[in-house]
């Protein structure tokens, strides 16, 4: 989270438990399947792993920059790549050990784009891309090099403008948005970008906050002025009426359930289910009196578990979920508190989350326990 620490919730007991302590910012989470590992970077530039449930005693690498995102890529052997915000791109083994160091340099075309690092994604063909404060770049396996791309006066097909902030991919296609606005798709066997920009019948506004694509393969987007979704079929945007009600259209976060909900956070104004085939918004606000109401009125990140429950995490009161009636939160609020920003399930369905007190777990009672036993040395 924004204000430090780790969360484990363990969906057989419903209980958190906390790992890391609350000097430790976690900025990226991801998940290798293949070893059952977690990976944790960190805003000081650590990286931590838990392994089998066990927690690492201390970091197994420190980058020295703020970790932006991490990746798994399980080929041959396991890479784990880790962007930072100015130290470039690093590719470690599955021990945490490195063993490339990717950076920008002058004399090479072929090199990484920049070192500031802003987003990163494998794709479903295991292509890894990088968005860059400076361009886009495509890593080339063969030779450990890249194909960059940049924004290109006067070309209509070149990348867009800015800061690569947001990078997803759906349906064989790559989408990306940038700080300056606008958003890009490229097919991914293709090196020409299509944008869309706010206007009458397209998007919405050009600050692009969060990207979904839903059962039916619509992609929505949410804007700072609203939500929009784009039909791959018809290649058209839509926005929903502005009867519909929605609470805010300063949009921060997007979610579908298994019902066929949008749900879209906001900032400051609740959270938000809309029913695309009613065109009706239910809005959910915190009231200090019902203890079932949204623990908070901004939402920084949605996700619906294997369980169907959407989880809710917040700009200061940690996390909650819905459960059909109303929103539930641990009994107790220590070591959930804190702006939550990233969420992951792992296989054997538990919740990690970052929070501001380290890593915990919710038992079915709602109490929160210490994670017991024994880590696993891994520096």
């Amino acid at each position: 989270s924004l204000e430090g620490g780790l969360q484990r919730l363990d969906k057989m007991s419903n209980q958190f438990e906390t790992h890391l302590p609350a000097s430790v910012t976690v900025t990226a989470i991801a998940e290798d399947r293949q070893t059952d590992s977690l990976w944790f970077g960190c805003l000081t530039g650590e990286i931590f792993t838990v392994h089998q449930g066990m927690m690492g005693k201390g970091p197994c690498a420190r980058m020295g920059a703020e970790i932006s995102a991490l990746a798994v890529s399980n080929g041959l052997e396991v890479s784990l790549w880790v962007a930072s915000r100015g130290r470039g791109l690093y590719e470690l083994g599955a021990d945490g050990q490195e063993r490339q160091h990717h950076v920008h340099s002058r004399d090479e075309p072929r090199s990484l784009q920049s070192d500031d690092v802003r987003s990163m994604l494998l794709d479903s063909r295991n292509q890894l891309w990088i968005g860059t404060d400076r361009g886009l770049s495509i890593y080339q396996s063969d030779d450990r090099s890249f194909v960059n791309h940049v924004h290109e006066t006067g070309g209509e097909h070149s990348l867009i403008r800015g800061q690569i902030s947001i990078l997803f991919e759906h349906l064989n296609v790559l989408w990306l948005a940038s700080d300056q606005g606008a958003i890009s798709r490229m097919s991914l066997d293709r090196n020409r970008f299509a944008h869309y920009r706010k206007s009458p019948g397209g998007l919405v506004d050009d600050s692009i906050q969060a990207g979904l694509t839903d059962r039916q393969g619509n992609l929505w987007v949410a804007t700072s002025n609203g939500l929009c979704a784009y039909d791959p079929k018809s290649r058209e945007w839509s926005t929903p009426s502005p009867e519909a009600g929605f609470s805010s259209v300063h949009l921060t976060a997007l979610a579908q359930t298994k019902d066929g909900a949008i749900w879209a956070g906001t900032l400051g104004k609740g959270l938000n289910r809309y029913d695309s085939v009613s065109e009706t918004v239910t809005v959910f606000r915190h009231r200090e009196e019902d203890r079932h109401s949204l623990v908070h009125d901004t939402v920084t990140t949605l996700m619906e578990d294997s369980r169907g429950r959407l989880w809710v995490g917040t700009a200061g009161e940690g996390i909650c979920h819905w459960d059909g009636a109303g929103f539930r939160r641990p009994a107790r609020r220590d070591g959930l508190s804190g702006i939550v920003t990233a969420m992951i399930e792992d296989r054997d369905g538990r919740l990690w989350v970052g929070s501001k007190n380290g890593l915990s777990i919710v038992g079915l009672d709602g109490e929160l326990l210490e994670l017991p036993g024994r880590a696993r040395q891994i520096l």
